[in-house]
């Protein structure tokens, strides 16, 4: 019984409500549910291009290029290398 008073207080409240906040809740309850049914995005879709800069960003960060990379470096500012002439590979 007591469950029923809460309601039936509401009820009371919307039949005293104005036209023009009923027409407001309205379209906000419509924007709710607008937002609640909307699809997500389609999965983003990738160009040979952004493949290609993906993969090479990865490749640079990997540890074989970071250290080839800076034996080239140490190569290039000291010459040679445990006392051999030209570039190790």
């Amino acid at each position: 019984m007591l469950s029923i008073l809460p309601s039936l207080g509401m009820f009371i409240v919307d039949v005293f409500k104005s036209r023009r906040r009923l027409e407001a809740e309205n379209l906000f309850l419509r924007h709710q549910l607008s937002i609640a049914l909307r699809r997500t995005p389609p999965r983003l879709r990738l160009r040979g291009s952004d493949r290609a800069l993906l993969v090479w960003r990865e490749d640079a960060r990997s540890p074989e290029s970071v250290s080839k990379f800076s034996m080239t470096l140490h190569e290039s500012k000291h010459g040679t290398q445990n006392g051999k002439n030209g570039p190790v590979h």
